[in-house]
């Protein structure tokens, strides 16, 4: 008992690791795929990363070596990825633990805090949908607890959340700055200006040129983004989804009136700082638009700053934690594959039959929407791009995959000879070699179709070029 008493704070940690890893785990493997409309990206990285040496996309994020390890081990990068989305879920809840300890919050209501985080809907949809934001955000909270005493971690920290994801490292960039302007001497101050100015033109981690996706991604119309969620998927939250997001704006309306007033720490004014972030009312929340995105975040900040300003309630703490506890046995169930992932029953006939119907030898690059290329990379001795094809390949040797465009389009703007090469691969898809397709292309212009030309500059019909071409370089 003695031993125990001791080390029970840790045990309760361990316990929610658990708990957090075994119900985003159960989320995650409702599918034989990779979550997410990114989860083949992740798994096409990585395959292409232990078979051939190189990544398919250069793309400089410490998830890809997470994810590589995992995979390793388990020796299948499918499983691998859905072990490491659950791992990260696990450690987003032992961080978040570990955080407010540190701070002294009192053990009931960092115990409420993580019960909060295994239950919520949300949180799973944000790790199952985007881990690499995930994992950045854990090291975020990693180096915010690194702050209440500077060391050799607060740099490791610091530099692991810029490595993994723009959006945390952005937030670690504009922590240490305020930071540095209120506590640290003015030649800290310029050396620190420096090195965020460096990190500004390295490629791969926050370039300057990441100012331009703010592009188009802010809206004139407000919106309270736990509502406009509901909209994105008008028939597919359950019950627990719409309990979450009603408690995030009850929760978002406490910890603003606890925030005018409790006494407030600069670490409070941060969290709120992410708070009006994550719902702010001006950002366009299109799926994968930054509204979008920040609004994934909104549960754990707000989580945070509650327990930072809450006052002890034992009580209210205790029930608060065994009702989500039971409730989170149940919600894990609201992670719905079908309404929130890629179509992948679908891509996963599209490359048996393209497998089946063609030869690589032929056609060695496809052109198809993502997802499904990076589908056919993973599966397939095919190379695919979701661009259109580099000048310096012969688009003879280039087979393209279409959506939204109909066969009597084709027919109207094709001879008899060329739409020998249409084939209907899918419902909705069709397959062509490239050179029909730009003929098909330059016809439907000329001829100043606005409908057509819509359905051909779909956003499943890669019509963008791409200033660089890399081959998979699988192993054959």
């Amino acid at each position: 008992m003695e031993w125990f008493s001791k080390n029970k704070t840790w045990l309760i940690a361990i316990g929610f690791f658990i708990l957090s890893t075994t119900l985003r785990f159960l989320s995650g493997d409702q599918t034989h795929h990779p979550t997410g409309w990114d989860g083949y990206y992740y798994v096409m990285q990585v395959h292409s990363w232990m078979t051939s040496g190189h990544m398919q996309s250069p793309d400089y994020s410490l998830i890809y070596p997470y994810f590589t390890i995992i995979t390793f081990i388990v020796h299948d990068p499918i499983p691998g990825f859905k072990i490491g989305t659950a791992l990260i879920s696990g450690l987003l809840t032992i961080s978040i633990f570990y955080y407010l300890i540190r701070k002294d919050v009192a053990l009931m209501i960092v115990c409420a805090a993580c019960s909060y985080i295994a239950f919520s809907p949300l949180v799973t949809y944000f790790i199952l949908q985007f881990p690499k934001n995930a994992l950045g955000f854990v090291f975020f909270i990693l180096f915010m607890s690194s702050l209440k005493r500077l060391s050799f971690w607060t740099a490791v920290f610091f530099l692991c959340t810029i490595l993994t994801h723009r959006m945390t490292g952005t937030f670690a960039l504009i922590t240490i700055v305020v930071y540095a302007f209120r506590s640290v001497s003015w030649k800290w101050i310029v050396a620190g200006a420096v090195v965020v100015i460096a990190i500004g033109f390295l490629p791969g981690i926050i370039h300057i040129s990441d100012l331009a996706r703010l592009d188009g991604q802010f809206t004139a119309t407000p919106h309270w983004a736990p509502f406009t969620f509901t909209k994105i998927f008008p028939t597919s939250l359950n019950w627990f989804f719409e309990a979450d997001l009603v408690l995030i704006t009850i929760m978002t309306i406490a910890c603003t009136v606890l925030m005018f007033i409790n006494d407030k720490s600069m670490e409070s004014w941060t969290w709120f700082s992410l708070v009006i972030i994550s719902l702010f009312p001006f950002f366009s929340f299109a799926p994968g638009d930054l509204g979008h995105r920040f609004f994934m975040i909104a549960p754990i900040v707000i989580i945070v700053l509650i327990s930072l300003l809450a006052k002890p309630a034992p009580v209210a703490s205790i029930s608060w934690t065994s009702l989500l506890i039971l409730l989170s046995f149940f919600s894990w169930k609201s992670y719905k594959p079908w309404a929130f992932d890629a179509p992948n029953k679908v891509y996963s006939t599209i490359v048996e039959r393209l497998t089946d119907r063609y030869n690589s030898a032929t056609y060695p690059l496809v052109i198809a929407h993502k997802g499904l290329a990076e589908m056919i990379i993973f599966k397939t001795d095919f190379d695919a791009l979701n661009w259109l094809p580099p000048e310096d390949i012969s688009t003879d040797s280039v087979l393209r995959i279409t959506h939204g465009v109909t066969n009597s389009d084709f027919r109207k703007y094709l001879g008899e000879n060329e739409l020998s090469g249409v084939k209907t691969i899918s419902s909705g898809y069709f397959t062509l070699p490239e050179t029909t397709w730009q003929r098909f292309v330059t016809a439907a212009k000329k001829e100043n179709s606005p409908t057509v030309i819509r359905r051909i500059y779909g956003d499943n019909n890669p019509m963008k070029p791409r200033p660089y071409f890399i081959r998979k370089g699988k192993k054959q």
